[in-house]
């Protein structure tokens, strides 16, 4: 759980690094990702021990390869709760502008800091999903569970407040 924790606190200082480079916070945005999975995959594969000759599970049942898999469903489903709000955004926005009497679309605007926030909670919300699931093989309702997680994360939060 702690290497979680660092993991968080890396990615709050590369987000950090977004607001200082604000030409290019796309960039920005893919390396605070890249680092994200990397660190996750070092801090992981460090904390397990595994032995050779033990193939009596498939690669994805076992550490870190589970956990990578939870985490990557985790992650998707933030970035698709950011994506769907902005969808609702653009919504209202064409509702409000045939009101008044407009035909033009608005674009869909994703506002980098908006669409990262949800990765900043992303070890609160994926410690509460290894602790719900545990040792348990990898199942679609595991899968769907942390796609849900990450989609819900609001509130998860809420609900442990």
């Amino acid at each position: 759980m702690l290497s979680f924790f660092l993991i968080g606190a890396a990615l709050g200082l590369l987000l950090i690094s977004v607001e200082i480079a604000p030409r290019h916070r796309w960039l920005a945005a893919g390396l605070v990702f890249f680092v994200l999975v990397a660190s996750t995959i070092v801090a992981v594969a460090k904390g397990q021990t595994q032995f050779l000759g033990n193939e009596s599970e498939p690669w994805y049942n076992t550490s870190p390869w589970k956990e990578l898999v939870l985490l990557f469903l985790t992650l998707l489903g933030m970035a698709a709760r950011s994506l769907d709000e902005a969808i609702a955004e653009r919504h209202r926005q064409i509702e409000q502008l045939q009101k008044d009497g407009k035909r033009r679309k608005p674009r869909l605007r994703i506002d980098p800091w908006e669409f990262s926030r949800p990765f900043l909670v992303s070890v609160a919300t994926f410690g509460g999903l290894l602790s719900q699931i545990g040792t348990e093989h990898l199942t679609i309702v595991s899968l769907t569970l942390a796609f849900q997680t990450g989609f819900f994360w609001q509130t998860l939060l809420r609900k442990h407040e």
